[in-house]
């Protein structure tokens, strides 16, 4: 097995149970492998330029979308490439239409150190494809991409881990920021996510009228309820969540 193969499959299987899995305890039971492999393997990867087909980021599964994510960021983080912007979208369009591929690319994409937070933006191959995107899992996802590492960053012990988190908690960020204006589900979805945090502080709010959808609000509570986020990690969402409105109103 190569190292770049060997890296993904620590760093998918942990990031993806962090940030994407659906797993109650899934943080918890990996909480002290979060970020390690991508941290210390990184340097490790191969920079050679490749691609997968069309085919592959349809149909592989999540560990492969993972490999995938990572060749395709570095083609959009790469100004000079003999790999044409068309044929990113395609592959990136593809990627983008089922669970698997969205998890497995933002898993790459967002923990990708070549480049830090202040520098990372949305590029606009990555803009259009994911307004083709399934929406649905798109919205939910990108989402997570804030609330958990969000979260995870005052529960990690070691401050390198630490940081990574609020890294990719930045990243995501902004990737949600670049939906808000062309995906409403962005927006209904983070009011959803504040009247949810509000409720488990006990208090009501007034924005739950405006989601139109209260199982919406509920699921995001039972969300953050099942992950066992405590009062830290509710404060620190809640916070993440009201600058996102607040950005975007």
């Amino acid at each position: 097995m190569t190292v770049m193969r060997n890296v993904f499959l620590v760093l998918g299987i942990n990031l993806a149970t962090a940030f994407l899995s659906t797993s109650p305890l899934a943080y918890k039971k990996n909480k002290n492998f979060f970020s390690s492999a991508h941290v210390e393997g990184s340097a490790e990867i191969s920079t050679s330029l490749s691609l997968p087909t069309l085919d592959q980021v349809t149909s592989d599964p999540f560990m492969k979308q993972v490999e995938y994510g990572f060749q395709i960021t570095q083609c959009l983080e790469r100004q000079s490439s003999d790999i044409s912007e068309a044929k990113v979208e395609e592959l990136l369009s593809a990627q983008l239409k089922h669970k698997d591929g969205i998890r497995g690319f933002f898993v790459s994409y967002l923990t990708n150190d070549t480049e830090d937070s202040g520098d990372f933006n949305v590029p606009d191959v990555l803009s259009r494809a994911m307004l083709g995107a399934n929406e649905r899992d798109l919205v939910s996802l990108v989402c997570m991409n804030v609330i958990m590492p969000t979260a995870t960053a005052s529960m990690h012990d070691d401050p390198l881990l630490a940081k990574s988190s609020r890294m990719t908690a930045e990243r995501g960020t902004k990737v949600l920021l670049s939906l808000f204006k062309d995906v409403e589900a962005v927006r209904i979805n983070c009011l959803a996510i504040l009247c949810a945090v509000c409720s488990l502080q006990g208090e009501e709010n007034s924005l739950e009228a405006s989601v139109n959808d209260p199982s919406l609000v509920e699921y995001w509570k039972k969300f953050m309820v099942n992950y066992g986020y405590g009062e830290k990690q509710i404060v620190d969402i809640r916070q993440s969540f009201k600058i996102i409105l607040s950005a975007r109103k």
